[in-house]
C-alpha cells in the first residue's frame, strides 16, 4: 500500500495554481462536512466517554461518528450534483452512476480513510485528551485532520489531473 501511495505521490500533477486556490477548493469540497463531522465526533466523543469513561474507547466511537459526519455530505453533495448534470443532459441517474461516485470516493479518501479511522484519528485524540483533559478531544481530530488532509489531497489532485487527460 505504500508504494501505491509513493507512486500517487510521484505521478502528482504539478499545477499553476496557487495555494489559495487550491485551499478555496478544498475548502468548497471538504468544508461543510468537516463542520458536521467536528459536531458528531464531539456527540460522540462526550457519550461514549460518559457511558464507558474510557478515552480511548471514546477515541474510537467519536472517530466513527465523525466518518458518518464527514463521508455522508461529501457522497450526498456528489450525487445531487451528477444528478443536477444528468438533468440538465437529459440522461437518467442509475445504480452504475452510484456506483461510480462511491468508487471514486473510495479512491479519493480509502488509503488516508482507512488509516486515519483505525489508527491516526483515535491515536492522537486519545493522547491529546489523556495528556490535557478529555474537553480536548476536537483537538485531538483536528491534529489528525493534518494527517488525513496530506494524504487526502494529494490523491485528490492526482484524480484531477487523470480526469483532465
Amino acid at each position: 500500500m505504500t508504494k501505491d501511495l509513493e507512486n500517487i505521490v510521484e505521478q502528482s500533477p504539478k499545477t499553476s495554481r496557487t495555494i489559495g486556490d487550491k485551499a478555496k477548493e478544498y475548502l468548497q469540497r471538504y468544508g461543510v462536512a468537516e463542520v458536521i463531522s467536528k459536531a458528531s465526533f464531539a456527540i460522540g466523543y462526550k457519550v461514549a466517554y460518559d457511558y464507558s469513561g474510557d478515552e480511548l474507547f471514546a477515541s474510537y466511537v467519536a472517530t466513527q461518528c465523525g466518518n458518518l459526519g464527514f463521508y455522508g455530505p461529501i457522497i450526498i453533495r456528489d450525487i445531487v450534483s451528477t444528478k443536477r448534470e444528468y438533468d440538465k443532459d437529459g440522461k437518467k441517474f442509475g445504480a452504475k452512476d452510484l456506483g461510480t461516485i462511491l468508487g471514486k470516493c473510495a479512491l479519493e479518501f480509502g488509503p488516508t480513510g482507512v488509516i486515519d479511522t483505525l489508527v491516526t484519528r483515535p491515536l492522537i485524540t486519545n493522547a491529546v485528551t489523556t495528556s490535557l483533559g478529555t474537553e480536548y478531544n476536537l483537538l485531538g481530530s483536528i491534529l489528525a485532520d493534518i494527517v488525513f488532509y496530506v494524504g487526502t489531497t494529494r490523491i485528490y489532485e492526482w484524480m484531477k489531473s487523470k480526469k483532465q487527460k
